[in-house]
């Protein structure tokens, strides 16, 4: 827009083939005078307008790609260390929890139904790993798409 504001000369020539006089050479000038000045101030003000425009926009999206990357490592994190903590601590209470249980009923100490609360509790605690499980492999998955990648839905 800066250049249409100046005047312009354009010189051009090559070949040319008319029905009339058959193949010839051609040459034309041009010559370009702003007139409107005003118009053309007003096209290099909206397209700086447009760049500035497009410019936030850019920064805006990659704000938000960041906030959506650095949320999905945090959810991320925190399903990694439910399932570390239901793996390492959990689920291993709640197996030691049935052996007293089975000893007690066979020694006629404890009902039977003491032993299949232990056995329930264990199963409680095996789905809720599986799930954890399940929402490791879901926040690897979105983390991989926050930042664009598939290496990072892979643990």
């Amino acid at each position: 827009m800066r250049d249409m504001s100046r005047p312009m000369a354009t010189i051009r020539t090559g070949p040319s083939y008319t029905m009339a006089d058959g193949k010839g050479w051609m040459a034309m000038v041009g010559l370009s005078l702003p007139i409107w000045r005003e118009k053309l101030r007003a096209g290099v003000a909206e397209a700086q307008a447009m760049r500035a425009m497009s410019e936030a926009d850019v920064r805006a999206m990659t704000r938000m790609i960041e906030g959506d990357a650095a949320a999905a490592v945090n959810q991320l994190r925190a399903t990694r260390d439910r399932q570390v903590a239901l793996t390492t601590d959990v689920l291993p209470r709640a197996r030691m929890a049935i052996e007293p249980a089975v000893a007690g009923y066979t020694s006629g100490q404890l009902p039977l139904v003491s032993v299949i609360e232990a056995v329930q509790a264990l199963w409680l605690v095996q789905a809720d790993l599986i799930a954890a499980d399940t929402q490791l492999g879901l926040a690897w998955a979105r983390l991989g798409r926050a930042i664009g990648s598939y290496e990072a839905m892979m643990p």
